[in-house]
């Protein structure tokens, strides 16, 4: 009996986590809070937290939400995030643009 609660226990967990069963990665509802949460929860640094929110985390629904340029994720971010430099957000875009390509 015990075996078969743990082989339960092993699929349920998994099943009822937070993250997208299509990446794995945790989906926010905006890409200010997956930010905040990179920022302050695991205390990456806004540059960082701009790349992985934007290459690893579904946003609002929708994978690769920083579009498919540097150019494109330097409007959406700016839009998107208050209390990040222009720069951080221009270095992070241009890191997320040649990641893009690997």
């Amino acid at each position: 009996m015990r075996l078969i609660s743990l082989l339960i226990a092993v699929l349920v967990v998994p099943a009822c986590s937070g993250d997208d069963p299509m990446t794995g990665d945790t989906p926010y509802a905006t890409l200010q809070s997956c930010f905040d949460h990179h920022t302050s929860v695991e205390h990456l640094g806004p540059q960082e937290a701009i790349v992985v929110c934007c290459i690893s985390h579904p946003i609002g629904g929708k994978t690769m939400s920083c579009g498919a340029s540097s150019s494109e994720c330097l409007t959406h971010v700016s839009a998107a995030l208050t209390g990040v430099t222009q720069q951080n957000i221009s270095m992070a875009c241009t890191t997320y643009e040649s990641q893009l390509g690997m």
